[in-house]
């Protein structure tokens, strides 16, 4: 017992040696291309999953969802989650005691997805994106994607009656969600689709779904696009699919790191839901 409680004394004086301790702050991020070996979680095979998956400086550890790997954050379980810019926004929100790493990992466009049998749709959309691009209106829109501050302008339609079904997110702030007081559609990718349908005179269906479910109706026909936040970093994996044809980018997105800065002042504040 005695040789037992020795044993013990002396880790303990190692590990007060080496700095070992469970709630131990580390050193802010300096370097996002050298991550020393940290813990990073990553949302399963979202861009961040494609972007760091055989990066040898860290330990990449998947979650299914955001909620858990924001908890696992929270609790220590993680140095740092990789996530994209808007939804790291919104994350800042829901907890307190956190700081986004300034230097992004990498900026990647979002991209629609288009039903392969409509080839024409594909084309009119880039085209509208290369001349929309150009306009005081998409600065505005960029303006508030870039921070999260997503309000819906008055878009009045002037479809001829040519519909278009498009799969989007009913809870996926801030491309795509819904206002409880009105039941109406809102977001920055709402916005960028209303302005493509009058620009062709077509007449938005918005339909309801998972990003899987999108995915689906877009290669099965039921749908003509879909919206969801795409990452062009899902690219290749799509079109080697056959599921879908990719659009040209829209919206620039920067994926960055977040971590704890003050591990006293963690808080959830509000429920991550997804």
């Amino acid at each position: 017992m005695k040789k037992v409680r020795v044993f013990l004394y002396i880790f303990v004086f190692i590990c007060l040696l080496t700095g070992c301790s469970k709630n131990q702050k580390r050193e802010a991020i300096s370097d996002v291309n050298d991550l020393e070996g940290r813990r990073v979680g990553v949302a399963l095979a979202w861009g961040p999953d494609y972007l760091l998956t055989g990066r040898d400086d860290l330990e990449l550890i998947r979650y299914n969802t955001m909620a858990s790997m924001v908890m696992a954050l929270c609790y220590d379980r993680l140095d740092a989650i990789a996530v994209e810019k808007p939804y790291a926004l919104y994350i800042m929100k829901s907890v307190g005691g956190c700081h986004i790493v300034e230097e992004p990992i990498k900026r990647a466009n979002v991209n629609a997805y288009v039903s392969p049998s409509r080839p024409e749709l594909l084309d009119e959309f880039n085209c509208f994106i290369s001349e929309f691009k150009k306009t005081d209106t998409y600065e505005d829109i960029m303006d508030r994607f870039l921070n999260a501050s997503v309000y819906e302008p008055e878009i009045i339609p002037v479809g001829s009656g040519k519909k278009i079904k498009v799969g989007v997110g009913s809870d996926n702030y801030p491309f795509s969600y819904i206002n409880f007081d009105t039941g109406a559609y809102e977001g920055c990718e709402i916005e960028l689709v209303k302005h493509f349908a009058n620009a062709y005179g077509y007449e938005p269906e918005f339909i309801d779904g998972t990003y899987e479910a999108c995915e689906l109706g877009v290669s099965s026909g039921k749908l003509d696009m879909s919206f969801y936040g795409c990452s062009e970093l899902y690219r290749e994996d799509v079109e080697l699919s056959g599921m879908a044809t990719v659009s040209d980018g829209y919206f620039p997105m920067d994926i960055v790191f977040i971590e704890i800065e003050d591990p006293e002042k963690v808080k959830i504040q509000t429920v991550i839901d997804y």
